[in-house]
C-alpha cells in the first residue's frame, strides 16, 4: 500500500496524530491501527499489550465522538495451533481460538462466542 502514492498519502503516524485528531474531533471515519510487535502481544507480553490498549485506546472509547456512534474492533491475528479444526492452511499459525473484541455504545449482549471458522475479513460483514 505504501508503494502507491495515493494510498501512501493516507498513512499517518499513530503516535504523532491520533491523540490530537481525537482531541480536535477530526478522526477519519475509518482507522486501521496496528501496534508494534511488542505492543500487539506478538513479541511482547499480554500485559504490555493491555497497557498499550489502556493508554492509547481508552481515551478513544471514553470520548463523546466514540460514544455517539463508534465501533472498535480488536482482533488478534493468530494462535499457535496449525492442526486445529478450522485451519485453512492460510498460515503456519491458524485454526484455533483467536480473540476478537467489539467495543461500541450499541453492543446489545456481551460475551457472544462463535464456533464458526472466521477470518479477519468476516468482521467487515
Amino acid at each position: 500500500m505504501a508503494d502507491v502514492p495515493a494510498q501512501a498519502a493516507n498513512l499517518v503516524d499513530f503516535t504523532g496524530n491520533f491523540a490530537g485528531d481525537l482531541a480536535n474531533g477530526t478522526l477519519p471515519e475509518y482507522s486501521f491501527i496496528v501496534p508494534n510487535l511488542i505492543n500487539d502481544a506478538h513479541s511482547g507480553t499480554v500485559a504490555a499489550a493491555d497497557a498499550w490498549l489502556e493508554a492509547n485506546l481508552d481515551p478513544l472509547v471514553a470520548s463523546p465522538l466514540f460514544q455517539r456512534d463508534g465501533l472498535l474492533v480488536i482482533v488478534f491475528d493468530e494462535d499457535a495451533n496449525p492442526n486445529a479444526t478450522g485451519c485453512t492452511g492460510s498460515g503456519n499459525d491458524c485454526g484455533g481460538h483467536v480473540a476478537c473484541v467489539l467495543v461500541s455504545p450499541f453492543i446489545k449482549s456481551a460475551g457472544f462466542t462463535s464456533n464458526a471458522s472466521n477470518h479477519h475479513e468476516n468482521v467487515l460483514r
